[in-house]
């Protein structure tokens, strides 16, 4: 473990850390079939690519949480969802909503300490430890037209305090065989702007997500959704970056900018993809 990793659980505080997968591995053999080696793209400053090869989607690991939080709360949210994340279109497979939400912010928060260790705010590790929902995420589902194995961490923005306001946007998205989830969370700037664009992108291109919201009753029929074609996937996992793919590069590359000066001024490093 490296000196900046933090020696504690990131949701209860206890100790010793150890090696948690991301997604559960005993998935791997439920999919259907084998992830493949990929390659990883981070774009820092908007200018700067590096490619390195990826851990396959379910070795992913990282050393943030302690076994008694993997084993039991993280777990039970695992157990809570599977059939639903594994059995898209069986319109007989539903579980309740915000305990998806609650899985969803799981994975993502441990998905996000992969690349980015302190990006999440307190609250949010906090709330989703007290087995509460976190509000301010939004998630959303979809499907897709062939079976895939796939993550990826997005965001402008920059670090903050465990007690400061969040700053930018953070994207997480995955894809379990034909499940496709996409995690954002806003800081306080653009409370919803980008989200609400987001949801606008998707609806003028015909494309069929449904968001699971903090007040939901049901959850989506996931059968019910229109399957995206893999070749569209890459502009939807890197839709908040700089990223060439991006149709609102511009507007996250100022973004990037704009909190990065002010970050400078303060003395905060910035994350950016």
């Amino acid at each position: 473990m490296s000196a900046n990793q933090p020696r504690t659980c990131i949701f209860c505080g206890g100790s010793p850390v150890t090696r948690e997968h991301v997604l559960p591995e005993s998935w791997r053999d439920k999919v259907g079939f084998p992830a493949v080696p990929r390659k990883f793209i981070q774009r820092y400053k908007g200018d700067e690519n590096t490619r390195t090869e990826s851990p396959r989607l379910f070795d992913v690991v990282v050393r943030r949480v302690c076994k008694k939080c993997n084993e039991t709360w993280m777990q039970a949210l695992d157990t809570r969802v599977v059939d639903v994340v594994l059995n898209p279109d069986d319109a007989t497979k539903t579980c309740d909503p915000i305990q998806f939400r609650r899985w969803a912010i799981k994975v993502a928060i441990m998905r996000s300490t992969l690349d980015h260790s302190g990006i999440i705010p307190r609250e949010d590790r906090m709330q989703l430890y007290a087995g509460e929902d976190v509000s301010e995420w939004r998630i959303f589902v979809g499907r897709v037209d062939y079976p895939h194995l796939r993550d990826t961490f997005a965001g402008t923005g920059g670090h903050f305090p465990d007690d400061g306001p969040m700053e930018g946007l953070i994207q997480v998205s995955w894809c379990v065989g034909t499940t496709l989830v996409i995690c954002l969370r806003e800081g306080q700037a653009t409370k919803n702007h980008l989200s609400e664009g987001f949801k606008d992108f998707c609806r003028g291109n015909g494309n069929n997500f449904a968001e699971v919201l903090p007040d939901a009753q049901t959850f989506p029929a996931l059968s019910s959704l229109i399957p995206l074609r893999l070749n569209q996937l890459r502009t939807y996992f890197w839709f908040f970056s700089t990223d060439p793919v991006s149709p609102v590069r511009d507007q996250m590359t100022t973004i990037q900018a704009t909190i990065r000066r002010r970050n400078i001024k303060q003395g905060y490093p910035e994350y950016g993809s």
